[in-house]
């Protein structure tokens, strides 16, 4: 076996260094690629050996001199010469105090190389040096576990926030067909208007020539007047006038419906908007948020985005609460409302989405049956979320129904 001869004895070849520095120094000085490169003449099958496997056979050869424990050694040292020089011959003492800046500044793989290799260390120098990168490695296999756990709540808010992304888009994408749906039937009720007025213009001429001929006949002028023709013509005008007054209230209900579908719809894109932007740095709600547990309480949220009920509920059960909801329309009667209101622990009322009448009896409703109730003044995602706060701010002009 031929003895390594071609380095000085300044620092330990890597068969006579402490067999407790092995294992870090094959870990944390070579990188995967260097180990298999190293492995890849003296064992052809290494590409079916795991990356542990082949960490393992480097340790192993490391304990005596031999073909590859001196290329190990020779690519150690020619890798790590030109950054020990100057320290590895200190005193102990200032040795240690050196490779204790050298790792406190993160170069842990530097301290490593220099700790085992440096000789002459006393028992005490090599257990200082081992159990800081032992407590270390420790420190750092708990800080990855986290980041790790964390990484995995993320990537499951963000499967979250894309699958309630591609929702809203769907929900998106019919309020734009219902927005087209409303502008075609927009168009035809000015089409049969016009129409209807054309034919209402044409008859209202017709009467106008019938009563001419109706003074010329008076005045002694041969001609043949027809009364029930002109009272047939009166008769046609008005119906065609009550056409035109129910194609012009059917026009304008379209008009505020398709106003309606239009500001839906942008409150649908700022939703989608809104967590666009918050989707990298959402973090997943857990037993340290402070609105994380609801305690099984019912929760009403009034009016809002009915398209948008079903998000409501996932906001309020994420949180362990029970979700009441009432779209605010009030021609069904106040009765409904009420009932869900008196079973209610808290009322949720967003008043951009709503009816003033709603707002108006979910305040009276609150002071009357001494529930707390939360004037709104948005209904997106985030103002609902928002209100479950501890430290939820009244929005301003906005006055909040509290018991007591």
């Amino acid at each position: 076996m031929k003895p390594d001869t071609n380095w000085n004895d300044g620092v330990l070849n890597v068969w006579e260094i402490d067999s407790i520095f092995k294992c870090p120094v094959v870990g944390a000085c070579l990188t995967s690629e260097e180990q298999k490169r190293l492995l890849k003449k003296l064992s052809p099958d290494f590409r079916n050996k795991t990356g542990f496997e082949i960490h393992e056979v480097l340790v192993a050869f490391s304990d005596d001199e031999n073909d590859l424990s001196r290329r190990l050694n020779r690519f150690l040292r020619v890798k790590y010469s030109g950054r020990i020089e100057g320290w590895m011959d200190l005193p102990e003492s200032d040795f240690l105090r050196e490779w204790k800046r050298v790792f406190e500044a993160g170069e842990l793989d530097l301290a490593i190389y220099a700790g085992s290799f440096k000789p002459g260390l006393s028992v005490a120098g090599k257990k200082e040096i081992f159990g800081t990168i032992h407590m270390n490695m420790h420190v750092t296999a708990a800080a990855n576990a986290r980041l790790r756990s964390a990484l995995t709540r993320a990537e499951a808010a963000a499967r979250a926030a894309g699958d309630k992304r591609e929702e809203l888009s769907r929900i998106n994408r019919e309020l734009k067909k219902e927005i087209k749906k409303l502008k075609e039937a927009r168009e035809t009720d000015k089409v049969e208007s016009s129409k209807a007025r054309r034919e209402s213009e044409a008859l209202t001429f017709e009467i106008r020539q019938l009563k001419q001929a109706e003074s010329t006949a008076a005045s002694g002028n041969r001609f043949h007047f027809d009364p029930d023709r002109e009272a047939g013509a009166l008769k046609k005008v008005r119906s065609l006038e009550l056409e035109i007054s129910a194609l012009e209230r059917r026009a304008a209900e379209l008009e505020k419906s398709l106003e309606q579908t239009r500001e839906e719809n942008r409150m649908i894109r700022r939703h989608l908007q809104s967590i666009v932007c918050q989707e990298a740095e959402a973090e997943p709600c857990d037993e340290t948020c402070p609105s994380y547990d609801l305690c099984r309480k019912r929760i009403l949220i009034v009016g809002g985005m009915t398209k948008m009920a079903r998000h409501y509920r996932e906001i309020v059960e994420s949180r362990g609460g029970l979700l009441e909801y009432h779209d605010g329309n009030m021609k069904s009667g106040a009765r409904a409302l009420e009932n869900r209101l008196k079973r209610s622990d808290l009322v949720l009322c967003p008043v951009d989405c709503n009816s003033h009448a709603a707002c108006t009896l979910v305040k009276r409703l609150g002071k009357k049956h001494n529930k707390p109730v939360r004037m709104l003044s948005g209904s997106s995602l985030n103002a609902i979320s928002q209100a479950f706060e501890p430290e939820w701010n009244e929005p301003a002009g906005i006055a909040s129904v509290m018991p007591g």
